[in-house]
């Protein structure tokens, strides 16, 4: 489900968000010179307990000036690039709702790889096995590298747990025939969290300036690696058109979050 004013065309193939990493990252909304009141602004919002729901997108519509609310689906993982890891989350969004500036080599052949799109201070707390941060001119050389090959593996989890799976859709009619993030699970069943200890290839497309915290992917990339596991989606993208509006919006979400 998703609340847009805008065109949207998916799923976006691996291919072209590959292609699109190779340019200057979109445009960026909140330009010199664009009054306060006709700038777009976003953040991720969290709505706690709630469900993602027509419900929820019913109080949604009602935001002054929105422009789109899509979810956000959080998959922990723990990333390794050489000797360094962290535990960190890839966030996987409607990337032509994102807004963000960077710049990626031109082209990327992937196939079922994930592509990853790296905000500039995300991987600044990886360590080493004696605790040791990964330096600057380390992280350099990673960057002006031909490839940005790193790997990833599902956060291990001590015991298992139970979640309930939520599957994304436009509307209520094509919730009907949208497939469950969890495989053969009908939607609000509850399922167990299955540990994942193998490391898995992904890479890096492109170098966030903005936002330059964070590592995000495709929505639908996300949904594939996230395919026969459990789900919870309590996030989304908001974006909404005005300051004094955005800020309501913002607040109104903030309570939200306290309130549960």
């Amino acid at each position: 489900m998703s609340i847009s004013k805008r065109k949207h065309f998916w799923p976006l193939t691996v291919t072209g968000i590959a292609m699109a990493a190779g340019v200057l990252y979109l445009a960026v909304y909140l330009a010199a010179g664009i009054p306060e009141e006709q700038r777009e602004y976003q953040e991720i919002v969290s709505f706690g307990k709630t469900v993602y729901d027509q419900k929820l997108l019913k109080e949604v519509q009602k935001i002054e000036g929105l422009v789109s609310f899509t979810p956000v689906q959080e998959i922990p993982v723990e990333l390794r690039l050489g000797e360094y890891t962290m535990n960190t989350v890839f966030q996987a969004a409607d990337l032509e709702e994102l807004h963000m500036k960077g710049n990626g080599p031109d082209k990327i052949q992937v196939g079922n790889t994930p592509v990853l799109l790296i905000g500039k201070n995300a991987l600044s707390s990886m360590t080493d096995g004696n605790g040791r941060r990964i330096s600057k001119k380390e992280l350099q050389k990673f960057w002006e590298g031909s490839e940005k090959h790193l790997q990833y593996r599902m956060t291990d989890q001590s015991e298992p747990s139970v979640i309930r799976s939520i599957p994304r859709g436009e509307s209520a009619e094509k919730d009907k025939n949208s497939t469950d993030m969890a495989a053969g699970t009908s939607s609000g069943q509850n399922i167990t969290v299955q540990k994942e200890t193998e490391w898995r290839d992904c890479c890096a497309a492109a170098r966030l300036t903005s936002p330059s915290d964070g590592i995000y992917m495709d929505y639908e990339q996300g949904r594939r690696i996230l395919e026969g596991r459990p789900v919870s989606c309590n996030k989304a993208l908001l974006t909404v058109q005005g300051k004094e509006n955005f800020e309501k919006a913002s607040a109104s979400f903030a309570d939200l979050e306290k309130k549960q």
